[in-house]
């Protein structure tokens, strides 16, 4: 009885990683990017859109990234898949594909996700 449980969690962790083998490579592009959207200014501020830096400026990282370590922490911008195994994951960035996570704490402070979220972590902050 305890071989067929074992076996069974193996299986389902087998299966659940074998997703993060199989990303793909490829121009995946959001809908809207930050540089599409128009900046708002104030009759306070007329210069706010002037220094916020637009996403041709920025620098982009065209290709799928994978992330393993203690505390993790996502601030740059990437066309692509993103796979995170870690303890503490800090997300602030931008990504154009989708993010894959398996924390202990994922921690969702800012940035924009254009494609869906899978996370397994106990404790999810927003």
């Amino acid at each position: 009885m305890l071989k067929k449980k074992l076996f069974l969690v193996v299986f389902i962790l087998i299966t659940m990683m074998s997703t993060l083998v199989y990303g793909t490579e490829g121009e995946i592009t959001p809908e809207t990017t930050s540089a599409e959207i128009p900046a708002e200014t104030s009759a306070e501020n007329p210069d706010a859109a002037s220094t916020e830096e637009t996403a041709a400026e920025q620098n982009v990282t065209e290709q799928d990234m994978f992330f393993s370590g203690d505390e993790i922490t996502i601030e740059q911008l990437i066309d692509g898949n993103v796979f995170v195994i870690g303890k503490t994951v800090t997300f602030k960035g931008e990504i154009g594909g989708d993010l894959f996570v398996i924390a202990e704490k994922l921690n969702l402070e800012s940035g924009a996700i254009y494609g869906n979220l899978f996370a397994m972590a106990g404790e999810v902050t927003i």
